[in-house]
C-alpha cells in the first residue's frame, strides 16, 4: 500500500474512532434539527401565535437582530474567557425555556407578546453553531487528517439535521404543534448532555496529557506542568491530537 494511502487510513480510522469527534457532530445535527424546522415554519408559527402576515414580515427584522446578538455575544464572551462548551451549554438554556413556553402556554391573543419572546428565545442555535465549530478546530488536531474528517462529519450532520427539521410540523398539529416542540425538547436535552459529557472528556484528556508530559520529563518543575510551559515543537507538524503530545484542549 503507497504510503500516503496508509497515512489516510490511520488517521481516518482515529478519526472515527475519537469521541470528540462523535461529540461534536451530535452536537452539530442535535443544534440544525430545531434550526430547520423554526426557519422554515417561522412566520407560519408566528401567524398561528396571532399576528397578521405584515407583522410577521417585520417581526422577522427584530428575529435577525436578535440572532445577531447572540452571535456577537457568543464571540465575545469565548474569546473574552476562553470558554466555548460551557458557553454551548448557556446559549442551549433559551432554546428550552422558549420551547416549554410553547408546550405550556395556549396561543390566545393575550399570550401572543408572551410566545413572540418565547419564539426569540430559541434564536441562540446560531450562537451554539459558531461556538460548536471554535471546538472543533480547537480541539481536533492535523490539518490533513482529523480535520478533514470532522469537517466532512459536521457539515453532513448539519445538513441532514436542516433537512429533518421541518418534517416534525405537520398539518395535523397546528396551531401548537406540540409535537413537533416535544422533539425540540428531546433534541435539546441530547444535546445538553453531550455537551456536558463532552466537557468532562476534554478536561480528564487534558489531565492525563499532563501526566504523561511530566513522566516524560521529570526533571521540570511541578508548577512548569501546570503553566503548560511547552516547546510547541510540533505546532506546525501534521499530526492529530492524539499523536501530539503537546496538544492541550480547551
Amino acid at each position: 500500500m503507497p504510503k500516503w494511502r496508509a497515512v489516510i487510513s490511520q488517521t481516518s480510522g482515529e478519526a472515527l474512532r475519537d469521541s470528540t469527534v462523535w461529540a461534536v457532530t451530535i452536537i452539530s445535527i442535535t443544534n440544525a434539527l430545531p434550526t430547520g424546522g423554526l426557519g422554515a415554519f417561522s412566520n407560519i408559527i408566528l401567524t398561528e401565535f396571532g399576528f397578521t402576515q405584515l407583522q410577521t414580515y417585520l417581526l422577522a427584522i427584530a428575529q435577525g437582530v436578535i440572532i445577531m446578538i447572540f452571535l456577537f455575544s457568543a464571540a465575545y464572551l469565548s474569546k473574552r474567557f476562553n470558554e466555548r462548551l460551557i458557553l454551548e451549554f448557556i446559549y442551549t438554556l433559551p432554546n428550552v425555556a422558549g420551547t416549554i413556553v410553547f408546550l405550556c402556554v395556549p396561543t390566545s391573543a393575550k399570550t401572543k407578546v408572551g410566545l413572540l419572546l418565547a419564539f426569540y428565545c430559541t434564536q441562540g442555535f446560531g450562537a451554539v453553531a459558531v461556538l460548536n465549530l471554535a471546538v472543533m478546530s480547537g480541539n481536533i488536531g492535523g490539518v490533513y487528517s482529523d480535520t478533514i474528517i470532522i469537517q466532512e462529519l459536521l457539515f453532513s450532520a448539519w445538513a441532514v439535521g436542516n433537512a429533518v427539521g421541518p418534517q416534525v410540523f405537520r398539518d395535523n398539529d397546528k396551531p401548537r404543534y406540540l409535537k413537533a416542540f416535544v422533539a425540540h425538547l428531546v433534541v435539546y436535552g441530547v444535546q445538553l448532555v453531550t455537551i456536558f459529557v463532552l466537557r468532562v472528556h476534554l478536561m480528564r484528556r487534558n489531565v492525563l496529557k499532563r501526566r504523561e508530559r511530566y513522566n516524560r520529563s521529570p526533571e521540570q518543575t511541578g508548577q512548569e506542568v501546570l503553566d503548560e510551559s511547552l516547546a510547541h515543537k510540533h505546532a506546525f507538524d501534521d499530526l492529530t491530537d492524539q499523536e501530539n503530545p503537546e496538544f492541550t484542549t480547551n
